[in-house]
């Protein structure tokens, strides 16, 4: 039985503060696999050839991929969530939103309305470690 969790999140491309690529004019993202980080791979490679940049993105397990634009290896991140950027202080939020996701819920041989993260509080669930989103909301549950 497939019960639907949606909430719509915008997902936001973050940059350090240190830009040293950009005056090579190219701008070194880190991403994760996915058809969302696909998608807005594309509508940040169009938005910056717009105003004169190559944008370079490196495939990274989502983990991976925040902790190191943190550390300055990249200029940033392809999508993460508004508010994430308060848990990695050398990234900074560009408030343009690039994406929108929705959260699903899928269960076997059980069926319950699910209008909100509480709801799962019972169960145990499983999602792809680093997906912050998920992490933030069922903590504690």
């Amino acid at each position: 039985m497939k019960t639907i969790l949606t909430i719509s999140v915008f997902l936001i491309s973050l940059l350090p503060i240190a830009t040293s690529s950009l005056s090579a004019k190219t701008v070194n993202l880190a991403g994760v696999c996915g058809e969302t980080n696909d998608i807005s791979s594309k509508v940040l490679i169009e938005a910056y050839a717009d105003i004169g940049y190559k944008v370079s993105i490196t495939i990274l397990p989502t983990e991976r991929a925040i902790r190191e634009s943190n550390m300055g290896r990249y200029d940033g991140e392809v999508m993460r969530i508004k508010g994430h950027e308060k848990n990695y202080p050398n990234l900074v939020m560009v408030p343009v939103p690039i994406n929108r996701i929705e959260i699903t819920v899928f269960t076997r041989d059980l069926e319950f309305e699910v209008t909100g993260w509480k709801d799962l509080g019972p169960y145990s669930i499983a999602y792809e470690r680093g997906v912050k989103l998920i992490e933030y909301n069922t903590k504690g549950q």
